[in-house]
């Protein structure tokens, strides 16, 4: 199980995973590690730092290593604190250095990396994600954004914390309870809303078995 989580804040972004990685040794076999490194940090002098979920390795080096042998390769190229940079630039060369030159005949296993920081002079962190299905970059949270969580991997976890319920209530409250489509955010809003201020005032629900 995999859960990765980038919460932004005013300072910037905070990346956290677990560190659980799934090798496959053969078609019928595979190892769990339980010491998995998922986030590594680009350049010991700049605010970036990258996030990885589900694809734990390319071929036969882990994630962690293919992180590296980028950031060996990037800052051979003479980056520097001084130069003009981006995230969104430094997720592009990422991409590029994982789907061309790294990626096996069967590709990169499903799953995502997370580019996060502060480009060169910016005002606020931004957060750029690399789909391996697809192979594109997409910015998720943009420094316009003031403060945002998003999580990967396995979010409903993370939702069932935030918000107060799973991930398919969504589609229970559709199915089931008969809510539009188009009002489905607004309920889901009103639903978290509710369920925040019922914590917040110490009511405790009890459903029987």
């Amino acid at each position: 199980m995999t859960i990765a989580v980038a919460i932004k804040v005013s300072d910037g972004i905070v990346l956290a995973a677990d560190s659980a990685t799934t090798i496959p040794l053969s078609e019928t076999s595979r190892q769990i590690y339980n010491n998995g490194n998922k986030i590594v940090n680009l350049h010991k002098d700049l605010p970036i730092g990258v996030m990885t979920w589900r694809a734990g390795n390319i071929g036969a080096a882990s994630m962690s290593s293919i992180f590296k042998d980028f950031r060996d390769t990037w800052t051979g190229q003479g980056v520097t604190p001084m130069l003009e940079w981006t995230v969104e630039s430094i997720a592009t060369d990422l991409a590029e250095y994982m789907y061309d030159s790294r990626a096996t005949s069967e590709g990169v296993a499903h799953g995502g990396t997370a580019v996060a920081g502060w480009s060169r002079e910016a005002n606020s962190s931004c957060l750029y994600v690399l789909d391996n299905e697809s192979e594109t970059v997409s910015c998720v949270i943009p420094e316009s954004e003031p403060a945002q969580v998003m999580s990967w991997g396995q979010p409903d976890t993370i939702s069932r914390l935030l918000n107060g319920f799973s991930l398919g209530m969504a589609d229970l409250m559709v199915n089931r309870f008969g809510v539009p489509e188009d009002e489905l955010q607004q309920a889901l809003s009103i639903l978290a809303s509710e369920l925040s201020n019922n914590k917040e005032h110490g009511s405790v629900c009890l459903v029987p078995r």
